[in-house]
């Protein structure tokens, strides 16, 4: 065969099975390809075309070898081989670049893969790769791969060398690779990724200073990721880089530069949607995203970015159970739910973000979170809801938490931590506000002062500073406060979010030491910059009802001191702007009670209920029924007046049925809801049928009243007497007598005094209007509805030097009108009946006469079951009360009036298991008709929501009892067992019912005991 013929036979034989291998990875194949090619080369001349030719391909085929084997003497041949395909040849040979593309491919390879790394290997190859790209046209198929291999050497040159100058030419050589390239290029993901990897590095090198230089670079990123298709296997990697890029340009760009932030978010969203469910690197990519909701949401407060922000943490969670990126999810889940908390005031964000991060704070190896982080918004969510509920034991928790910031060594992970001293720092200024005590604020400015030193620049670290200064008494500490904010309202770009901001808390500055040291300068300047912020803040935005009150409270406080009717007109304006927004429950409540209030100062008595009334419909959302019990009388606490103003100003516009109207709608919010869920309201106006007349007493700052209703008939009766000081007076010494034992001298001198008053301030008023002063047989029935601090006052016992109230009605109670709207027929036959007889209490007095009282239930009721001393559990108590139709407590008995709920029958086992007013409250019994609680102080409701009427006897009546008998005071053992046997002893003579069976019992104690009125008048029959 011709020489020629055979040596064309090898090269041909030679490249087949070099294809065979790169089609099926035939290593064998590639060994024989080698051989052959070896053979081939033998037959040419060195330094010729041919030559070169072939050195070529076995460069590239003992490239290959070497990546197979990891042998390093085959990637040396390969160089060798690289070497003579390009040495000696005419720089016009059209195949020469290529043949420097493979040498540098190769070369590159061996610096990767040989140890020790030669230098001179990098600086060959990217010599080499440079002379290919440089001569590579811009429709050559390679051209995107070599490129793609050049920035991949410039890459490594950058890394080893940190020369500026390789940086710059891997982004140059990346930019062209990308640019005009189709986006199904195999080899262009991987020129994207230098590009992005070089535009990373770059603005980490320079920081803001190169985003005009990189913005080409980022564009041609962002287009080629956009243009890549939805199901093209690089698209989420590719995407992934673009995050990367995004992310680089956050870390170096203005904090208030929000396109910047939109890139990132709509970056991230693209990672998410590219990659699959259940990927393993789905979670890791969720937090990307949730990160930069996060941080667009801290810059532009836009309320979908934070529920974007819950979804994404939420799917992370759910994604990553059970892997590192769990806490990472958690972290950010709760840290979003905490705020959402702050906004919405739902109870089941704070209470899950709570169970989410607790856990983090706990000591572990797992450095995937920065547990002080985590630990100060921990902190942050107890002090919210402590906000939110008034529960102090949250805020002492929120405080507990951070407060090793202050107490351990400094270098500690929290006493370097700026965001847990600055949530100290508000958590120990919120606990000042409430307790006034000096060691708290001292610790605040003390934390405060630290978390600056840390971050002298830290916007939220000046304004936590500035918020302790303002809180202290101290004329310096006002003027350091004041300084501060302005110097924050001079660091922040104009018209931006974070300027308002600072404008929100100088403007609480000038109105704190206006407070405290009565500067009319400051209140000025307080009125301008809430005319300002107010003019400049989008009605949409959160801040902008907040803004609205503050100006409307400042312009108030201006127009009280001057008396300029322009402030008045910016304070109406602003004050029913507010309570007409857009912003939260909290926010309108109290732009409209503070319009109310301004209202009701000029004597605009009509508009001022109409003010107070659009507060009154913000109850619900307040106290909404999702909401824990604590909390719910938390914020009815808060509005302890507005019914009673809001009525008053109806009285004083002449329209009294509307003054009911308010009233029912503001008071006693629990036991309606309560009773609604056995009975529903019956239809119609709502009138009680009942043979007498209601009797709602109301007392306001602005006047007080009797509104008497028989049938539909409405009219009032002004009670000057019963002023809110006057009232509050006699009830302190009520209160103080109510802790003395029945039947002392001092006790009955003070009651008998009360009673007078309410005699001449209430009673007598009332009863002469109804022509109720002569006595007769037959007594007519008065219910009384009192409201405020009147529900402390036995009202029933009202007399004056021994005549009085008890001559000549009988007398009943009720929170509301509402709770008479129930049937109130005691049945014929009394049904089966439950006793608690405790003689022995663990822990307390005996009560020797409590078996008398059982024995009286038990001989008038049907059927009779009794709970003595150890049987009467709470548990057995709540399992028999289901069923019954009477209900009798011969026990001791506690009322609480700073926390009514708390008050509790005591049972055996009661110090472990206390049955309280919220526990029976929680019950809803069917045919439950009378409850006699023969215990002390069971109709003493709350101090600070008396108007919810809350104690054992409303619990009661919650629960399903149409008849309850309480006691207001403490009773004695003896006294109540006789009042007990009297009242059954007259419910089965035919009484006409539970009300005139108590009166009559108790009118034969108060004769035989005229001068001891704390023995008689202690009883009360509350219900229909």
């Amino acid at each position: 065969m011709n020489r020629n013929i055979q040596h064309e036979v090898r090269v041909f034989e030679a490249i087949s099975l070099f294809e065979r291998y790169e089609a099926h990875g035939d290593v064998t194949a590639l060994r024989r390809a080698i051989a052959v090619l070896k053979t081939a080369l033998k037959g040419t001349t060195i330094g010729d075309a041919k030559h070169r030719e072939l050195s070529g391909w076995l460069c590239v085929m003992q490239g290959q070898l070497f990546t197979e084997t990891g042998d390093r003497r085959y990637i040396d041949i390969a160089v060798a081989a690289g070497q003579a395909s390009v040495g000696g040849v005419n720089k016009r040979d059209k195949d020469l670049p290529a043949r420097s593309w493979y040498l540098g491919v190769i070369l590159l390879l061996r610096f990767d893969g040989v140890v020790p790394e030669q230098q001179q290997d990098l600086d060959d190859a990217v010599r080499h790769l440079s002379y290919a790209v440089a001569r590579t046209g811009q429709d050559e198929p390679d051209r995107v791969r070599r490129h793609a291999d050049l920035a991949s050497a410039l890459s490594r040159m950058w890394t080893r060398t940190e020369e500026p100058e390789y940086l710059d030419r891997m982004i140059s050589v990346g930019q062209a690779a990308v640019e005009n390239s189709d986006p199904d290029d195999p080899d262009l993901t991987r020129a994207f990724l230098f590009l992005a990897e070089g535009v990373q590095a770059k603005f980490a090198l320079y920081a803001g200073e190169v985003a005009n230089d990189l913005a080409g670079a980022v564009e041609w990123l962002r287009r080629i990721a956009s243009a890549t298709a939805e199901h093209h296997p690089d698209r989420a990697e590719r995407w992934v880089l673009f995050c990367l890029v995004q992310m680089a340009r956050r870390a170096h760009s203005a904090p208030g530069d929000t396109s910047v932030l939109d890139d990132l978010v709509g970056a991230g969203e693209q990672v998410v949607d590219a990659t699959q469910q259940g990927a393993a690197d789905r979670a890791g990519r969720l937090i990307w995203l949730a990160l930069a909701l996060q941080d667009r949401y801290v810059v532009t407060e836009q309320r979908p970015d934070l529920e974007r922000w819950i979804v994404v943490a939420r799917e992370a969670l759910a994604s990553g159970a059970g892997d590192a990126a769990d806490p990472m999810s958690a972290n950010l889940l709760g840290t979003a739910l905490v705020i959402r908390f702050e906004l919405s005031g739902n109870e089941r964000d704070v209470d899950e973000a709570i169970a989410l991060l607790g856990p983090l704070t706990d000591p572990s190896p797992d450095d995937s979170v920065d547990r002080a982080a985590v630990t100060a918004v921990l902190s942050d969510a107890w002090r919210q809801k402590f906000a939110r509920s008034g529960e102090f034991a949250f805020l002492d928790r929120a405080v507990d938490l951070l407060l090793p910031a202050l107490t351990a060594a400094l270098g500690d992970e929290m006493s370097d931590h700026e965001g847990c001293l600055i949530n100290l720092t508000n958590a120990l200024v919120a606990r000042f506000e409430h307790t006034s005590k000096g060691e708290d604020l001292a610790r605040a400015l003390a934390a405060a002062r630290r978390a600056c030193e840390l971050a002298p620049e830290s916007r939220a670290a000046i304004n936590a500073l500035g918020w302790a200064l303002m809180v202290s008494t101290k004329r310096s500490d006002n003027d350091e406060a004041v300084e501060l904010m302005e110097r924050l309202v001079k660091a922040e770009p104009a018209s931006s979010l974070s300027a308002a901001k600072a404008l929100t808390s100088l403007g609480g500055a000038l109105r704190h030491r206006y407070n405290h040291f009565d500067d009319p300068r400051d209140l000025d300047r307080a009125v301008a910059i809430g005319e300002q912020l107010v003019k400049t803040t989008p009605k949409a935005h959160l801040m902008h009802a907040a803004l609205l009150a503050n100006l409307g409270m400042a312009a108030r406080t201006r127009y009280d001191r001057r008396g300029d009717p322009s402030d008045w007109r910016v304070a109406a304006a602003a004050l029913q702007q507010a309570a007409e927004s857009s912003g939260s429950a909290v926010e309108r409540m109290r732009g409209a009670m503070n319009y109310g209030l301004s209202l009701a100062k000029q004597q605009v008595w009509d508009q001022a209920a109409d003010a107070f009334a659009g507060a009154l419909a913000l109850v619900p959302e307040l106290a909404s029924a999702g909401l824990r019990r604590e909390t719910r009388e938390h914020w009815l606490s808060t509005l302890s007046d507005l019914a009673r103003n809001a009525a008053a100003c109806a009285i004083h516009a002449g329209e009294a049925e509307r003054a009911v109207a308010l009233l029912e709608q503001g008071r006693g919010v629990l036991l309606a809801e309560a009773l609604a869920s056995i009975e529903p309201t019956p239809a119609g106006d709502g009138s009680p049928e009942l043979p007498g007349p209601v009797v709602l007493l109301n007392l306001s700052g602005y006047r007080s009243d009797a509104v008497i209703r028989t049938g539909r008939t409405i009219e009032v009766v002004p009670l000057p007497l019963a002023t809110l000081s006057d009232t509050g007076v006699q009830v302190e010494r009520f209160l103080r007598l109510a802790s003395r034992r029945p039947g002392k001298p001092v006790a009955d001198r003070v009651l008998t005094e009360v009673l007078d008053w309410l005699w001449r301030a209430v009673v007598e008023p009332v009863l002469e209007r109804l022509g109720f002063t002569q006595a007769h047989d037959q007594l007519p029935r008065v219910w009384w509805v009192p409201t405020g601090l009147l529900g402390f006052l036995p009202i029933h016992a009202a007399q004056h030097r021994g005549t009085g109230a008890m001559d000549y009605v009988v007398s009943s109670y009720a929170p509301t009108l509402r709770a008479l709207q129930r049937k109130s027929a005691i049945p014929a036959t009394p049904g089966r009946a439950l006793v608690v007889a405790m003689p022995e209490t663990p822990g307390k007095d005996p009560l020797r006469h409590t078996g008398e009282e059982a024995d009286a239930v038990a001989a008038h009721a049907v059927e009779a079951e009794i709970l003595r001393a150890a049987e009467a559990t709470r548990s057995n108590v709540l399992a028999r009360l289901h069923g019954c139709s009477w209900a009798h407590f011969a026990c001791h008995g506690g009322g609480n009036v700073l926390d009514p709920s708390s008050s509790r029958l005591l049972l055996h086992d009661h110090e472990r298991r206390p049955f309280t007013a919220a526990d029976i409250s929680a019950l809803r019994l069917e045919n439950a008709d009378l409850a006699f609680l023969s215990a002390c102080s069971t109709a003493t409701p709350g101090l600070r929501i008396p108007d919810e009427a809350i104690h054992l006897g409303s619990a009661f009546q919650a629960a399903g009892f149409r008849h309850v008998v309480a006691t207001l005071w403490p009773v004695l053992d003896p006294i109540a067992a006789r009042v007990s046997r009297d009242f059954y002893r007259n419910a089965a003579a035919g009484s006409d019912g539970p009300a005139r069976a108590l009166h009559t019992a108790l009118e034969r104690l108060r004769k035989d005991y005229p001068e001891n009125p704390t023995l008689w008048a202690a009883h009360t029959h509350l219900g229909g």
